[in-house]
């Protein structure tokens, strides 16, 4: 799985990056954040916002995702950069 997505991890402002099961860290299916080539588990990332497949991917895998409501994919993304 690798899906499109944006997440803030603490310190950072919030950044493009891949939901992913396409990394070394992944393990038994579990997807891994990678911004920037870094990967980052739930613990370190503050939350995510993506497409709705990409929300019930990063829940299961114990992710904060944002609300509908405050959900501002795709397009409250277009000026920020990768």
């Amino acid at each position: 799985m690798d899906y499109p997505i944006v997440a803030a991890i603490a310190g950072q402002p919030p950044r493009r990056g891949r939901l992913t099961t396409e990394h070394a860290t992944s393990s038994y299916g579990l997807p891994v954040v990678v911004v920037r080539g870094v990967a980052y588990g739930s613990a370190e990332v503050l939350w995510v916002d993506g497409s709705a497949e990409a929300l019930v991917e990063a829940a299961r895998a114990g992710y904060t995702v944002l609300s509908a409501e405050e959900s501002q994919w795709p397009h409250g993304y277009d000026a920020m950069e990768e």
